[in-house]
């Protein structure tokens, strides 16, 4: 929160005193794409960063790139080299930098399309004056994409009715608000074997696994994701498996770290449970997820002529032994 960056050794997080608002893994060999909630993104070797065992000693993200001292960090990837290499002639990219705002705009960028580590900062994604970016991940081309809004709803899409789009250009909708006081507060890339963590303001949270949200068309209301009591709302959302590790952070200025197995599975239609000790006037306001490093989506990519050339081939079995 107070615009400083290192890297520690892979697994370690800061101290619970550390209120971050970006964790990730990365590789040495990566590149770190920091990027402001108004759709503005710098480039950075991942090598250059400082490893520091405390983040409090961070160097001012405005030091380490063309970001002026106003700009305000929403997201960030760490993208391997493999993924950022231009593709073969018929070939698809390698991955997708996927993003999202607060009001449900969602885009897609070819990750070959961003520039590298440079002196200036450049565009990822066109926002108007009252919405902000909140959160970009990496795809691979075939994922389904989550949005979750404040008031409990969610709605699941192919990424694919997100078209690729240039760098200036603004996102779709991706999410129908059925109230005007509604807002997204997370979006998560759905596996099939991780669970949806959502955490209320008032300490509750609970795993809904992602098998439970169908598969809708983009820019539908979606369907009901925690029917929250009272007048409690959803600060956000984190995908991932039982081991995976995020942090809270509430109004009180705690962080509180959590593993994401520690909240009950549960439907949609039920109840969450107790997550966070609040003290009297405080409230949950927002979950940081650990996010890890990209794996599946450096899968080499089949090119077109490929995938129609191995549907055309005839399957070749072994000829069965005797006796």
């Amino acid at each position: 929160h107070e615009g400083l960056l290192s890297r520690a050794p892979a697994g370690k997080l800061p101290a619970k005193k550390v209120r971050p608002v970006l964790l990730l893994q990365a590789g040495t060999r990566d590149t770190l794409v920091l990027i402001s909630e108004r759709g503005r993104a710098a480039a950075l070797p991942v090598h250059s960063l400082p490893e520091l065992e405390n983040p409090e000693e961070g160097i001012p993200v405005r030091n380490l790139s063309a970001f002026d001292a106003d700009a305000k960090i929403a997201a960030a990837v760490s993208v391997p080299p493999d993924l950022s290499r231009a593709p073969a002639e018929g070939a698809e990219p390698g991955g997708y930098l996927l993003l999202g705002s607060q009001l449900g705009m969602v885009k897609r960028v070819a990750l070959p399309d961003l520039p590298g580590p440079a002196a200036q900062t450049f565009p990822v994604m066109g926002l108007s004056d009252d919405d902000f970016l909140g959160w970009a991940r990496l795809t691979a081309g075939q994922d389904d994409v989550v949005l979750v809004t404040a008031g409990g709803m969610a709605i699941r899409f192919r990424e694919s009715e997100v078209r690729p789009m240039g760098l200036p250009a603004g996102g779709v909708l991706g999410i129908k608000m059925n109230r005007d006081d509604d807002w997204v507060v997370g979006l998560e890339v759905a596996r099939p074997e991780h669970d949806l963590l959502l955490l209320a303001d008032n300490g509750q949270a609970k795993r809904v696994p992602f098998k439970d949200f169908p598969t809708q068309g983009r820019y539908g209301m979606g369907v009901v994701a925690w029917k929250l009591p009272g007048n409690a709302a959803l600060v956000g959302a984190a995908g991932g498996g039982p081991e995976d590790r995020l942090v809270a952070l509430t109004s009180g200025g705690r962080a509180v770290h959590h593993k994401l197995g520690d909240s009950p599975v549960r439907a949609r239609a039920s109840r969450g449970a107790a997550l966070l000790a609040l003290g009297p006037g405080e409230r949950a306001q927002n979950l940081i997820p650990a996010l890890a490093r990209p794996v599946a989506a450096a899968a080499p990519q089949k090119t077109k002529a490929a995938k129609k050339e191995r549907a055309t081939k005839k399957p070749v079995t072994a000829p069965r032994k005797r006796g």
